[in-house]
């Protein structure tokens, strides 16, 4: 019984381990966009798109908040390019 018990709970941990790398790398991604965006100045509605589907992820998916979402309010409110409007 004892096995059974530490191998479910190395499951658990395991689990947990790949739930916080995956929100980690989420949040990463969300940071790389932020400074890419604010650094060029605007964002496409593509971009913004794929940005907002990263941020559902992390936020609804792997319960993300905090600078995850202060990354992803500042990419939301930056200005589209000429482009977007074709």
């Amino acid at each position: 019984m004892k096995e059974k018990e530490a191998a479910e709970a190395a499951v658990q941990k395991e689990r947990q381990l790949l739930i916080e790398a995956t929100k980690f790398t989420l949040r990463k991604f969300l940071k790389d966009d932020y400074d890419c965006y604010t650094q060029r100045g605007w964002c496409s509605v593509q971009e913004k798109e794929e940005v907002d589907a990263l941020y559902r992820l992390y936020h609804e998916g792997f319960n993300g908040n905090g600078t995850g979402t202060r990354y992803y309010e500042a990419i939301i409110a930056l200005p589209t390019n000429d482009h977007d409007s074709i």
